[in-house]
């Protein structure tokens, strides 16, 4: 369970759990420790006033303390775990994600007393109530358990108020978090990803310690919203705090700054480049929904073929739906489908077939900005055609005009002139010498080749054995492999030294080819596969 929120607590909410079960004797289960001094006795330095409880010690001494508890709570936590989960009276999340069962008198005004966040936290516990509209709607009003939506405020607020002085301990701190900032090597396990305005952090520990699974189930779900609340509540102290300590007084402007739980997402897949993500939303603002969230140009408009982009949301859809429903993933089903695209595209080329190439745009020579003659733009490719490829191709219209890219192998002075000594036509290799030595190029590197000629003459021969088809599949197929990184499966680099399809035999590759759903058996291919 993923939260798209903002801020996290600065202490563990599970020992918020068991400092609110007061009747219990928490010395019976761990020797040295009491309710008022949870923790070991002989910790604690005489001069912080041993025998204080937490609530009751002056601001200045808690922090001294919060590193004394936590030292100490995993030994805690280990014997009195329990007592926070269901068959036990845990009011936090009772109130926080399990609603209310009695009509409390007034329930309709307590809706419009209680703050923004809380209105959320209870919209989302009665979807069945509330479906996509809002809490004041005259349907919802009119629904018999309509009172359960005031009542669930008001268990909150109340629930809230009887553990004031924990809240006061633990989670009003006057001292501010440090900036994550200052600690760039912190192994940050609860902190997904963040943004300028935004962090998206996960609860899947406590969905797991409090359910004991974390499957998408309406309880899992509320109670991932619960945990959420109360960091949003944190967050807003937090905030109201910096806005005291940057000189504000009047009360009404101290919380004007706010920040919100905005998305619940069950299942979140991170990649290795950022802002890029695919996820599966179920909240938004308090409100149920079903849709699925991608983030990042290479994830949503890359510059694949169409048919390759069809089979990556294939693919992304497929793991998030399998891991949504709690299904193990094959690896080996994924690498053969990377691989069945890789040896298409590769075959397809080496048959001269523009298909998988990657298109370009060749505009006028007053398009582009040159500092001086010999700088290499789109524009230079028209002038090459021209001189070189011309009087055995034909002449073409001038610029603006749709073009398919090559990246050719031969990077050096040295191996370009080899490369040319092999052409069949030498007139034309002595055309490309001259252009070159002209342009004060020792190579070309990028050739862009006009499409209506090479889609009618398919990719010369010359031209086809100096095309690096590795770099090709690599554009292509980058995508697949941040979706394979995020199943821990690292290969790619810059130089497409290692691609898929080395590791995977072509039979291998096509073994489980009519089982899958996938652009490469369409129906029509040709208007599929074409943007």
């Amino acid at each position: 369970m993923v939260q798209r929120g903002h801020y996290s607590l600065v202490l563990t909410i599970e020992l918020i759990y068991w400092l609110s079960e007061r009747s219990n004797v928490i010395s019976d289960f761990v020797p040295g420790t009491s309710l008022r001094y949870p923790f070991p006795v002989e910790l604690i330095h005489s001069e912080l006033r041993p025998g204080l409880a937490i609530c009751e010690r002056a601001p200045q001494e808690r922090p001294f303390l919060l590193p004394l508890i936590l030292n100490h709570l995993n030994q805690v936590s280990n014997h009195l775990s329990h007592m926070a989960r269901p068959g036990r009276s845990s009011e936090w999340i009772n109130s926080t994600g399990n609603g209310y069962r009695v009509i409390v008198p007034e329930h309709s005004s307590w809706i419009d007393y209680v703050d923004g966040d809380t209105v959320a936290q209870t919209v989302v516990m009665f979807p069945e109530i509330i479906g996509k509209n809002n809490p004041w709607h005259p349907d919802v009003k009119a629904h018999p358990d309509y009172w359960k939506i005031g009542s669930t405020c008001a268990n909150i607020y109340k629930t809230l108020d009887k553990y004031h002085e924990i809240i006061d301990a633990f989670l009003m701190s006057k001292n501010i978090p440090f900036l994550i900032s200052d600690f760039p090597h912190a192994v940050r396990r609860s902190g997904v990803g963040s943004d300028t305005d935004s962090a998206i952090f996960t609860v899947q520990e406590w969905i797991n310690w409090y359910s004991g699974n974390d499957l998408l189930t309406k309880e899992n779900i509320i109670l991932a919203e619960g945990i959420a609340y109360l960091v949003s509540q944190t967050t807003t102290h937090n905030l109201a705090t910096m806005t005291v300590n940057m000189g504000v007084q009047d009360e009404k402007e101290i919380f004007r700054l706010s920040m919100k739980n905005e998305f619940l997402f069950p299942v979140f897949m991170l990649t290795s480049r950022a802002k890029h993500y695919a996820a599966n939303k179920r909240v938004q603002e308090g409100v149920y929904i079903e849709e699925r969230e991608k983030k990042g140009v290479e994830l949503i408009a890359s510059n694949s073929p169409a048919g390759v982009r069809n089979d990556l949301d294939l693919m992304i859809e497929e793991i998030i739906d399998k891991v949504t429903a709690g299904e193990t993933l094959e690896l080996g089903k994924y690498l053969r489908w990377v691989a069945r695209w890789e040896y298409t595209i590769y075959e397809s080329i080496v048959k001269g077939e523009t298909t998988y190439l990657k298109a370009a745009r060749v505009k006028e020579e007053e398009g582009y900005t040159k500092k001086n003659e010999d700088d290499n733009t789109p524009y230079l490719n028209y002038e090459l055609w021209q001189e070189v490829f011309a009087p055995k191709y034909g002449l073409i219209e001038p610029p603006p005009y749709s073009a398919l890219s090559f990246s050719i192998v031969h990077n050096t002075k040295k191996k370009t002139e080899k490369w040319l000594s092999q052409w069949k036509d030498q007139a034309m290799a002595k055309r490309m010498e001259n252009f070159l030595a002209k342009k004060n190029k020792a190579y070309l590197g990028r050739l862009l080749l006009p499409e209506s000629v090479i889609m009618s003459i398919r990719i010369p021969d010359d031209i086809l054995n100096a095309t690096n088809i590795r770099k090709i599949i690599g554009s292509a197929m980058s995508p697949f492999y941040l979706v394979l990184e995020s199943l821990e499966f690292y290969l790619f680099d810059k130089d497409q030294s290692k691609l898929v399809f080395d590791q995977v035999t072509r039979e291998e590759a096509f073994m489980d080819f009519d089982a899958v759903v996938s652009a490469l058996r369409p129906e029509e291919p040709v208007e599929f596969l074409e943007d």
